[in-house]
């Protein structure tokens, strides 16, 4: 998802070939002929000044069906208006760090939407996830758990409100590592808890009240952006399970702050990080992955919107839940394909 842009430079080619040289050739002499086609290459110049930069303001409506996601590679770009919805990157890359232009891409989102799809929520946020459990010590990670308790002070560990609790119990130190770090589901659990708090409110509320829009996590969908390029944990199935119980942190947190969440991955990806930890989970126990069941899903590598739109049937949710939309590159920009 987090790819440079850079804007492609119009269609000058086919001005060029609108105004060749041939027929002033045969209608003036070689006294006036210069001047006018000097005339010609200035008016021509400007025509593609002015097109270039409607084409990349985007003035045009794209649609009830198609969206744009942005986040840091972004950064300084001229984007588009006339997107149906748009959906923000939160993060500037990893889970533990914040995209630098984050309140610029807010204001734009708000303002660039047109919210001609009910079906999707015109501003829309995703996050970078993660679980860096296996190399705590390898890469000195400074921000994994070593208790229940997250940035608000707020104690998972057997709270009254079973929403806000922690299901695999209380995440200890362990004196069997150098810094007694505990990599185990308790403590994967409270880490992705933790960054979904700090996405909240060291992230989106500093941006969004700068940007001057809504800094509550309630008003959004969040998507949990599962990619491979970032730190997960291998090896085997319990390792599956560790990262799942990451990702069920993080949408445990969400679904408390009463905001809905999807999840944002290709099959490959997905099948790479967790397993079939959620795929064999029984829904109605108390098994690894339970939260994630039935979540919607948001589906990377689509060629064009056409091959987005038949996938938006041919493709299977990562989670059971319903395919809500296909992403496809077009103009160096990530579009979106709604199913919905």
């Amino acid at each position: 998802m987090n790819r440079s842009s850079a804007a492609r430079p119009g269609s000058a080619s086919r001005v060029e070939r609108g105004y060749g040289c041939g027929s002033v050739k045969k209608m003036f002499s070689r006294a006036i002929r210069v001047p006018i086609l000097l005339l010609v290459a200035v008016l021509l110049m400007l025509g593609f000044e002015v097109s270039t930069a409607r084409a990349e303001q985007g003035g045009g409506d794209l649609g009830p069906r198609t969206g744009l996601d942005v986040s840091w590679p972004q950064c300084g770009r001229i984007l588009p208006a006339g997107t149906a919805y748009a959906i923000v990157g939160v993060n500037g890359g990893t889970a533990a760090n914040t995209n630098p232009c984050l309140a610029d891409q807010l204001a734009w989102a708000f303002t660039a939407t047109t919210a001609a799809n009910p079906h999707q929520p015109a501003v829309q946020l995703y996050i970078n996830t993660g679980n860096p459990g296996d190399v705590l010590e390898l890469y000195n990670v400074t921000t994994w758990p070593i208790d229940n308790l997250d940035g608000r002070g707020e104690n998972s560990y057997g709270p009254a409100d079973e929403s806000r609790r922690n299901p695999y119990g209380r995440c200890t130190i362990s004196t069997q590592t150098v810094r007694g770090l505990s990599n185990d589901l308790a403590c994967s659990w409270q880490y992705g808890w933790n960054r979904a708090v700090e996405s909240v409110d060291q992230r989106l509320g500093p941006a969004a009240r700068q940007a001057g829009v809504s800094d509550n996590a309630a008003d959004y969908r969040w998507w949990l952006d599962v990619e491979t390029m970032n730190s997960w944990q291998h090896g085997d199935a319990d390792a599956d399970a560790r990262n799942t119980a990451t990702l069920e942190g993080m949408t445990q947190f969400y679904l408390a702050e009463g905001a809905s969440v999807g999840i944002y991955s290709t099959s490959y990806q997905w099948s790479q990080i967790v397993g079939t930890t959620v795929r064999d989970v029984d829904p109605s126990g108390s098994a690894v992955g339970r939260n994630l069941i039935g979540l919607p899903s948001w589906l990377a590598g689509a060629a064009d919107q056409q091959d987005a739109s038949t996938r938006c049937t041919s493709d299977a949710g990562l989670t059971g839940g319903p395919v809500t939309m296909i992403q496809y590159i077009e103009d160096d920009l990530d579009h979106n394909y709604s199913c919905l």
